[in-house]
This record gives structure tokens, C-alpha cells and sequence, in this order.
């Protein structure tokens, strides 16, 4: 698929989504008449292997009650800018693998919530210019969080006690500056 149709609309008892575009590699853009249903409980690559995305409308929500979002965006090495739309709700535990491979800008610090227990491998590869991650959760698995990652600076603030756990597990793994905020 190298378009997602404009006319796109899901049914409304649709429980699953998990994998819905997935290796659709050909595809450019994702219509702003797409939605993700409010009932959805995971959106699991969703996005996952969609190498040309260029841009994530802003119609692109991740809605309340999703708990998991790993591999959502993996390898969507195309995209940009990530919307300030995209953010964690308070429900998801699992993030794992989200980023795989994305060089995006974020548009603002991207925070993972306190509900978050594994950001295993979450910007593995990233190229993310100046990435500002807030991390508001302290039971986390956080193996190869920034593995490979090729960005000039991270900065890691929030409320975790894992702050600097993080850091020294990041070091070994990039050659970015990690910075920590208070």
C-alpha cells in the first residue's frame, strides 16, 4: 500500500489493530481521517516497518486505555517530526522498541508516565536531534534504551530514581552527551 485511503474508517466493535500497516514500506502518509478507536487496548506495530512515513498527522492519537505501544513506530526511519500529539497515556506499561531506527525532531520533551514498566530498547538506533526524554516511572526495564543511538545530546529528567541508572547503562551503549535535569 503506498496511500492510506482517505476514506479509511474502522468498525466500530473493532478490538484489534495490532499490526494493521506493518511492512507497508511503500506507504508516504497516513490520512487525516485515520483514527485510533477509543476502545483500542494496544497499538503494537501499528506503524511498524513503514520505512517512508515522512509525517504523523496530528489526528493520531494514542488514546486512554492503551497499554502497550511497543514496536509502534519501529523502523518508520522516514518521519521527521514527532507531533506533540503523540503522548503515553497514563495507562501503558509497555513501550518497548516504540522508536527502533527513527531520526525524528520532537516538537517537545516526550514523557513516559509513572504506568510505564518496560522501555526496553525504546530509542534503540535513534538519531533524534537533542532528544529530551521525561521519565516519570522507577520500576522499569530499561535494557538498550539508547542502544546505537546516533544523536549529539539526551537529556533524561523527571521524577525516576533510575535517572542515572539510565545514564550509565546509555553511555556504554552511544556516543551521544547525556544530560541529566533536575
Amino acid at each position: 500500500m503506498e496511500k492510506m485511503p482517505d476514506t479509511l474508517a474502522l468498525p466500530n466493535g473493532i478490538q484489534d489493530i495490532t499490526s494493521m500497516f506493518m511492512n507497508c514500506w511503500k506507504m508516504k502518509n497516513i490520512s487525516t481521517n485515520f483514527r485510533i478507536p477509543s476502545h483500542i487496548t494496544s497499538t503494537e506495530r501499528l506503524f511498524s516497518s513503514c520505512k517512508a512515513i515522512e509525517t504523523i498527522p496530528s489526528n493520531i492519537v494514542i488514546p486512554n486505555g492503551v497499554t502497550s505501544t511497543s514496536y509502534m513506530f519501529y523502523q518508520c526511519s522516514a518521519i521527521k517530526k514527532l507531533p506533540a500529539t503523540i503522548k503515553l497515556p497514563s495507562t501503558v506499561t509497555d513501550c518497548s522498541s516504540m522508536f527502533v531506527d527513527c531520526n525524528f525532531e520532537l516538537s517537545e520533551p516526550f514523557v513516559v508516565p509513572e504506568s510505564v514498566t518496560n522501555i526496553s530498547a525504546m530509542f534503540h538506533g535513534t538519531g533524534t536531534p537533542n532528544c529530551h526524554i521525561v521519565i516519570n516511572s522507577s520500576n522499569l526495564n530499561t535494557t538498550n534504551f539508547f542502544m546505537s543511538a546516533t544523536t549529539d545530546k539526551i537529556i533524561l529528567s523527571g521524577t525516576s530514581t533510575q535517572l542515572q541508572a539510565i545514564k550509565d547503562d546509555a553511555i556504554v551503549l552511544t556516543e551521544a552527551e547525556i544530560i541529566i535535569m533536575q
